[in-house]
């Protein structure tokens, strides 16, 4: 909203976490969080996919633009979890509400690590035979195409790179483990580099 979106009224705002400009869409993100748990999903991640949120939170501390050195170990704290989260869904091969174990209803959830090809956030859907790919532009926003040629192309090279990639989802333990204990210690890694300027 502030260095995307450039809302006027955020300007000259820093980042707090008592201000929870979210707070109106909490029960529409409920609702969506639920119909996503019943979708599902094959995902295809590597390291560099965590360096974005990393390089975001490291940049507003830097600027001055997060209000305290706490909040920025908080919002490290808050990854932390959330990997901690995804690993549970890859454990289970289920997705899960957070903090939550998976339910009767939960879909499966298939992760693949792929560490060389970089992630681009494409996503594609199969709507009985319909098919859809999503492609990202300008940072927030997708544009869809439901063109058949297109959706068979795009769907042939994404089998393609799960069949290079490795399932790390209900099974793989020992790479499931070191590519989360991997992320784990790149997020460890900033929040020893805040608490030595404290």
């Amino acid at each position: 909203m502030k260095s995307i979106l450039y809302y006027d009224s955020l300007k000259n705002e820093r980042f707090s976490l008592e201000k929870n400009y979210f707070a109106p869409y909490q029960d529409i993100t409920h609702k969506i969080l639920r119909v996503y748990n019943k979708v599902p999903t094959s995902e295809i991640w590597n390291e560099e996919g965590l360096n974005t949120t990393l390089r975001q939170i490291e940049v507003y501390h830097e600027m001055g633009l997060i209000a305290h050195s706490e909040i920025t170990l908080q919002l490290y704290q808050c990854v932390l979890e959330v990997i901690d989260h995804l690993e549970k869904m890859a454990e289970n091969g289920k997705k899960s509400m957070f903090g939550h174990a998976p339910t009767e209803d939960s879909a499966e959830y298939r992760l693949y690590l792929n560490e060389i090809v970089l992630g681009d956030n494409t996503f594609m859907a199969e709507i009985g035979e319909t098919k859809i790919t999503y492609l990202n532009h300008s940072v927030l926003y997708f544009v869809g195409s439901i063109d058949q040629k297109f959706n068979e192309g795009m769907f042939r090279n994404l089998d393609n790179l799960m069949k290079k990639s490795t399932l790390i989802s209900g099974t793989g333990e020992k790479e499931r483990k070191q590519f989360f204990n991997k992320l784990r210690k790149k997020v460890q890694a900033k929040i020893a580099m805040v608490e030595v300027e404290k």
